[in-house]
């Protein structure tokens, strides 16, 4: 007899077992678990907040940004009425003859490289010969230097006039009846001489009960009482404050003078937000803390302070490259003057150099054009000019 063993892999069973029934596992699923909930509270008291922290944080911030922008401006405003000036005044005395010598060959540069450009451009779009575009462009030139010549010479009296500076000249019509005609014509696109006497009367009466102008001016004058309360006491309130005629401190302060700017902006346009924000800004620069203020705008001076402030540090840092700021911190400016003038002389000298190659140019487009001689073309094809 003979014996088999078999050998059984019981995970390979397992897993035909489920394969094949499919079976799956039941997961169990736990409901989540509600929190207990407690009545809802009724109370509607006010919860009071220290705001003094916060107030201090603001202020702190604000005062940091204040005195790093009027550090700045004071910087940029010397460079601007004191250092700038100066530099202008020594530069003059040093190389102003050379500056004015480098302007005059600039100024011819520029004429002739005009020249250049508009005879390449004959040239090119409309296939003439160098010579003969050199000759049209001339033409031209000389044709508008006359035309230009004789307009002023008669003071433009042949300008044609506009239309509309002669109706302005009519007489026999009010400033209502004035405005109504323009109005026919530009917005409706009506001529008002071509309608009947009733039409017109008719759209007369129409647009000054629109415009409310019956028995008055079409020109409204501006009236205060749509203006609110609250932009009229803190207009009176940064006036008091911001007026040059308030004192000698206020007028020699450059972030006053731009405060004062601000304020008349932000009057025309009726915007109280940007009324309270300067309030705010000036109480924080006359050092009262910001206690007229809210929390809200004294943050948001300090955060106007602090754009300000990066503003004036990206003006400061073009400065601090210009020439003058050099000057202005350089202790030897003998030196300073021998380098300016050799590199004012070089520049003078390359401008002459341009030019002489650009009046050689020239003189070659003036000269006849010399008669081509025909090359045979190498591949057999046809005969070219070269």
């Amino acid at each position: 007899m003979i014996a088999a063993v078999f050998f059984f892999d019981f995970s390979a069973l397992r897993l035909w077992w489920h394969c094949h029934f499919r079976v799956k596992k039941k997961i169990k699923k736990t409901a989540p678990v509600r929190r207990a909930e407690g009545p809802h509270s009724r109370d509607r008291r006010l919860v009071l907040i220290d705001q003094i922290p916060l107030r201090r944080e603001a202020e702190k911030k604000a005062l940091k940004g204040l005195r790093e922008t009027v550090r700045l401006r004071e910087t940029v405003v010397e460079y601007e009425r004191q250092i700038l000036p100066e530099y202008v005044r020594w530069e003059n005395e040093t190389v102003g003859t050379l500056l004015a010598e480098e302007r005059v060959l600039e100024a011819k540069l520029r004429e002739l490289t005009r020249i250049l450009e508009a005879v390449d451009y004959e040239t090119l779009f409309y296939d003439t010969s160098p010579q003969q575009a050199y000759k049209e462009v001339m033409r031209e030139m000389k044709r508008a230097e006359d035309n230009q010549r004789r307009a002023e010479a008669r003071g433009f009296e042949d300008e044609p006039r506009d239309p509309e500076e002669e109706w302005d000249e009519e007489a026999g019509y009010s400033d209502n009846e004035r405005a109504f005609r323009s109005f026919l014509r530009r917005a409706v696109g009506i001529d008002p001489d071509f309608l009947t006497k009733r039409e017109y009367k008719k759209r007369l009466a129409e647009f000054l009960e629109k415009m409310g102008a019956v028995g008055s001016s079409w020109r409204p004058n501006p009236d205060e009482s749509d203006i609110d309360s609250r932009v009229k006491e803190l207009y009176r309130v940064l006036v008091r404050r911001l007026h040059p005629d308030t004192g000698a401190s206020v007028r020699r302060d450059p972030l006053m003078a731009q405060l004062w700017h601000d304020l008349q902006d932000a009057y025309a346009k009726r915007d109280a937000e940007q009324l309270e924000l300067l309030l705010a800004m000036t109480d924080l620069h006359e050092g009262h803390g910001g206690m007229k203020s809210t929390l809200f705008h004294m943050r948001r001076a300090a955060s106007e302070f602090m754009r300000r402030s990066r503003e004036l540090k990206g003006r400061l840092r073009e400065i601090r490259t210009t020439e003058a700021w050099v000057f202005w911190h350089t202790p030897d400016r003998g030196k300073l003057a021998v380098k300016l003038k050799a590199e004012v002389e070089a520049r003078v000298k390359i401008a002459r150099k341009k030019i002489a190659e650009c009046e050689a140019e020239i003189e070659i487009l003036k000269s006849p054009a010399r008669k081509r001689k025909t090359k045979y073309n190498p591949l057999g094809q046809d005969y070219f000019d070269f």
